[in-house]
């Protein structure tokens, strides 16, 4: 198997190298990864159609004005996520009951992995 490295404000990790995932998400696995289930495709199909509507948006606010190609790839990338796309990706465990901030980190790791294809990954947020 392929890895690749990532970097975060904690160091260096290693990533599966086809993983739709990142460093985040592999930190939150080993930390708060205690119950060892995933959640429900339906809750992280919801969480992307809320990041969709976020992005929707924040475009029409006028976000990304100056980059079309970046606004319209996180709207597929969303949407994608929404759609289930992806539902048989990565590491999407419950931890903490998706309360705290590592399930929201998960997502936004796997949503901005999706858009690697897309390359305009660098820099969004």
């Amino acid at each position: 198997m392929a890895y690749r490295m990532e970097h975060d404000l904690l160091g260096e990790h290693i990533v599966e190298g086809d993983a739709f995932y990142g460093v985040h998400t592999v930190r939150s696995v080993e930390n708060f990864g205690i119950t060892g289930r995933r959640v429900h495709p339906s809750w992280i199909h919801a969480m992307g159609d809320v990041k969709h509507a976020c992005a929707k948006t924040s475009h029409e606010l006028g976000a990304w004005a100056d980059d079309p190609k970046k606004a319209e790839a996180i709207l597929c990338a969303c949407r994608e996520v929404a759609d289930g796309d992806f539902d048989d990706e990565g590491e999407f465990l419950a931890v903490m009951g998706d309360k705290a901030s590592a399930g929201n980190t998960m997502l936004c790791d796997g949503t901005l992995s999706v858009l690697l294809p897309y390359d305009v990954a660098e820099g969004t947020t």
